[in-house]
């Protein structure tokens, strides 16, 4: 039983249970996205749930929606408590917050989300957004990983800086400047709850203001733990996060994993072999400072818990000594310096080599458990065609499909045989998301990558993937999710 009640909140009302005492509730609005998958690019469907105090479905009500840079069309009422809105881009790509609002009686509730439109998304998987929760900042994200029940994402590379345009360059900036703007323009957080115990946060002295030295590896003007900035190349500062989802869906509790070198040392391409609700194994590829070139290294986690990978400090020009080490590297396998984003899934190990033109995806079997793993010699994965750029694998068991990037756009192919090594036994490369490329247009969605998939309990499939949009200025990426259908 519900009677309308004054109590200080918005659309209060009182709910009184069998047997119990008054209690003040509030009606709900909740908002979720679908696309009508019949144009290209894909008309925004923006689902809206109205539930009265009582929890009950509430008919009826005035319900809007607002969307800048959309075409949006009536709101329509489904029954049930249930609204719909079309929502439609006039741009082939793009980030476009959505609000909805609820109003009754001169009294309102509102909700919002970002939808990603995109120039081409698989009919069989949904609308793509953004991450949500504190994953996705003003700063740097790159190099997502989902756990495979979807509960953990990994972020490898973090930066408050755009360390994507210091390392690059943007507009007319020079790569790797330690004075480019975008190497000491601090535009997101390097403390908790958003990012605790970030590597190298003393070296952040003010909003435009960071130390291009990190002393524990020997990254100093003089090669020493006491040497100033150094002047040739800029040292952005990184570090390497996982996340807990939320029961909304969205990611939080951010928690350090990675490397203690004041943020100039980070693996390279986070993946998941296995997550419990308490523990997880990681392979990712990593060189010490002044070491042996990059390896496949392995290491068991505690989730929601800090773990510290290694740590170094300095003890001589150029000498940088291992004071800890939580992971090792794989016994029997070893990869060039520009080997990265290494995936162990169905005992084979997969990998890229993007300094090859075009980039090129391998594998190679193994033979018994990880980290002292025999592994059969390298071979090329064989899809799609071989004179795109193809980086980034992630092979998902159950499907038996592979998932890769293609010169900007994510795509996958369905394994339809026993060997790997063999072009007849993969299907044909298939589009999975398609990026804008162009630059021309700010706000343009130009490139993605790094899929990882989750088969979620008691929801839809998810691929995670790295997102790049161009601000008319500079790039910025981020990482975004969408749902099987």
């Amino acid at each position: 039983m519900a009677a309308a009640c004054d109590v200080g909140l918005p659309l209060g009302a009182c709910v009184t249970p069998p047997g119990g005492t008054g209690t003040c509730r509030q009606p709900s609005l909740t908002l979720s996205f679908d696309r009508d998958a019949s144009t290209s690019p894909s008309p925004v469907l923006a689902n809206l749930t109205v539930l009265d105090a009582a929890g009950a479905p509430w008919t009826g009500r005035n319900v809007s929606i607002t969307a800048p840079g959309l075409t949006a069309a009536a709101v329509v009422e489904l029954g049930n408590g249930r609204y719909q809105a079309r929502l439609t881009s006039p741009q082939p790509s793009g980030e476009y917050t959505v609000t909805a609002q609820l109003t009754v009686g001169g009294a309102s509730i509102s909700v919002q989300r970002v939808a990603l439109v995109l120039p081409g998304v698989h009919p069989d998987w949904g609308q793509p957004e953004p991450v949500r929760g504190t994953v996705n900042t003003e700063g740097y994200e790159d190099g997502g990983s989902i756990s495979p029940d979807g509960q953990w994402l990994a972020l490898t590379d973090y930066s408050p800086v755009n360390a994507f345009c210091c390392i690059t360059g943007c507009g007319s900036a020079t790569p790797l400047d330690p004075a480019s703007p975008f190497c000491n323009a601090v535009v997101g957080p390097y403390a908790a709850p958003e990012r605790p115990d970030f590597p190298g946060a003393w070296r952040i002295l003010g909003p435009n203001q960071v130390l291009n030295r990190c002393p524990s590896a020997c990254f100093t003007s003089d090669y020493t733990a006491t040497g100033g900035d150094v002047t040739s190349i800029a040292l952005p500062p990184l570090g390497s996060y996982i996340f807990h989802r939320q029961p909304d869906g969205s990611f939080a509790e951010a928690r350090f994993v990675g490397i203690q070198a004041d943020g100039c040392v980070v693996p390279t391409g986070y993946s998941f072999v296995t997550a419990t609700a308490t523990t997880a194994e990681l392979v990712y590829t990593f060189g010490a400072p002044f070491g042996a070139p990059a390896n496949v290294h392995w290491a068991p986690i505690t989730l929601g818990a800090t773990n510290v990978l290694a740590s170094f400090e300095c003890v001589g020009p150029g000498m940088v000594n291992t004071v800890s080490s939580l992971h090792q590297p794989l016994a029997n396998f070893t990869l060039g310096l520009e080997a990265s984003n290494p995936v162990y899934r169905a005992s084979s190990l997969m990998w890229d080599d993007e300094s090859h033109v075009p980039k090129q995806q391998y594998f190679s079997f193994g033979t018994g458990p990880l980290p002292t793993t025999t592994f059969s010699g390298q071979l090329e994965i064989p899809v799609g065609n071989l004179a795109d750029d193809h980086s980034q694998p992630f092979f998902h068991e159950a499907t038996q499909q592979l998932f890769y990037t293609s010169n900007g756009d994510l795509v996958f192919a369905q394994l339809t045989g026993a060997n790997p090594a063999s072009a007849a036994d993969w299907g044909a490369e298939t589009l999975l998301l398609q990026s804008e490329v162009s630059t021309a247009r700010p706000g343009s969605i130009i490139g993605m990558g790094q899929a990882t998939y989750a088969v979620v309990p008691g929801g839809p499939d998810e691929v995670y993937f790295v997102y790049v949009v161009w601000t008319g200025t500079a790039a910025n990426a981020n990482l975004g999710m969408v749902p099987h259908r």
